[in-house]
């Protein structure tokens, strides 16, 4: 398949010495084509664009199919167990048959199943419809975050998915607001046509202005025996499992925050969708505002675990006076003093979120390039599974108090706090023996 080449050569050498033939019949490729940073982020956007715009409608499903709040909040469970699944599947395959085929067909997935969302009766109907929705919106996460490995060198990724991260931030912000304001002048079931119409606008768009950026294409039995040997050293790798619990674990709040926030907000503080809506778009200024904090980092010289600590620990902090204050002043009268305190230290809870993200993120996978895609998948799969037990635990405590979402928040920040600990002293003990083998 491949021309001639010296024994000597590592297995990293190998991979490079396919990037010239893998793709193109034999002519060589001497680079990963540039992709543009705005297709990268409707793409890593989506999944949380579509699980965002639908929040807001969950008191309405719950009346609507008469079930409970705890099982109108496990929808979104379901949601997170589909992505997990998901993304297990798509950056594997996309490792095999390229990048934008597999986007192509992941897309298509997320069409159909919203179109049977929005025309079910049924809630088991339309939680296997949320499972289909969130497999297919997947691809855009795992492939999308396999697509910028592919094209951005690891000496720029940290900063590079900083700028990415807030430009993504945007999904969480604009989804309630597009939620709130199409079940208040329509219907809720509606917010799934409008998702619909979204996936055909990034389908088309990937069809005309997205390159083919796997030049890693694995082909028969020589390329999945050297998967196999990476996949072995991935899974096993506690560094990646790290990562994939920091990961998880902001997710996890975030969309706690998400599947409790209407029930704390509209229910037991008494404001409308659409003003919880645009509550939800003000989260945007803290994404924001955490992102930048961390491109300044970068540029004074801080590295990317020192950036994640401070992150985890202003998460803790901020979770653990969110807590103490929703027990002191539970029992006041004045609810816009409690709306007021809520949103304060939720926006600095989310502003950590900035610090974390990108810069875990960028790190996870820097061992594993010449199989990002199915390594993706397997960290996408752990986090996924994390964020959505964590979302379950959510679902679990909610009792109609407003203790309950504070308390979800402490307990998270401190695993993440625990994580970016031992995750430093691991980094240490990298650094001792890299210096050590030198």
């Amino acid at each position: 398949m491949f021309p001639e080449k010296p024994v000597s050569l590592s297995l990293q050498k190998q991979y490079e010495h396919r990037t010239l033939y893998s793709l193109n019949k034999g002519k060589p490729m001497n680079k990963v084509p540039l992709v543009p940073l705005y297709i990268l982020t409707l793409l890593i956007a989506l999944p949380q664009l579509s699980e965002t715009i639908y929040t807001p409608a969950l008191p309405h499903l719950a009346r609507d199919f008469l079930i409970s709040d705890n099982l109108a909040e496990n929808t979104l469970t379901i949601y997170l167990i589909g992505i997990a699944v998901g993304v297990l599947a798509w950056g594997t395959l996309s490792d095999y048959l390229g990048r934008k085929p597999v986007i192509l067909t992941g897309l298509a997935i997320f069409a159909v199943a919203c179109f049977g969302c929005y025309t079910t009766t049924s809630i088991t109907w339309f939680m296997g419809m949320r499972f289909l929705q969130a497999f297919g919106a997947s691809v855009g996460s795992v492939v999308g975050q396999a697509v910028a490995r592919d094209s951005i060198p690891e000496s720029k990724r940290g900063k590079a998915f900083s700028t990415l991260f807030i430009a993504v931030a945007f999904a969480p912000a604009i989804g309630p607001i597009i939620g709130s304001m199409t079940t208040v002048f329509f219907a809720w079931k509606a917010v799934f046509l409008v998702l619909i119409l979204i996936g055909l606008i990034i389908a088309t768009i990937v069809v005309l202005r997205l390159p083919e950026t796997n030049v890693f294409v694995h082909k028969g039995k020589e390329s999945w025996a050297e998967m196999r040997i990476h996949l072995k050293r991935l899974i096993r790798d506690k560094e990646v499992m790290g990562h994939s619990m920091l990961v998880g674990g902001v997710n996890g709040i975030l969309f706690g925050y998400f599947s409790e926030g209407p029930f704390y907000f509209m229910e037991s503080l008494n404001l409308s969708p659409l003003f919880f809506g645009t509550i939800a778009f003000s989260i945007l200024i803290p994404l924001l505002v955490g992102g930048s904090i961390s491109k300044h980092m970068h540029g004074k010289g801080l590295t990317a675990l020192q950036i994640i600590q401070y992150g985890a620990a202003m998460i803790c902090l901020m979770a653990l006076l969110f807590w103490i204050s929703t027990c002191l002043l539970s029992g006041v009268e004045n609810r816009h003093s409690m709306i007021g305190v809520s949103l304060i230290f939720i926006c600095f809870i989310l502003g950590g979120f900035g610090l974390i993200i990108p810069n875990s993120i960028s790190l996870a996978l820097r061992d594993y390039r010449e199989i990002s895609g199915t390594a993706a998948s397997v960290f996408g799969f752990s986090y996924y599974i994390i964020a959505s037990s964590l979302n379950a635990l959510m679902s679990y405590l909610h009792n109609g108090t407003l203790q309950r979402m504070p308390l979800f928040f402490l307990i998270v920040a401190a695993i993440l706090l625990s994580t970016a600990v031992l995750l430093k002293k691991a980094d240490r003990l990298r650094t001792l023996r890299e210096d050590r083998d030198a």
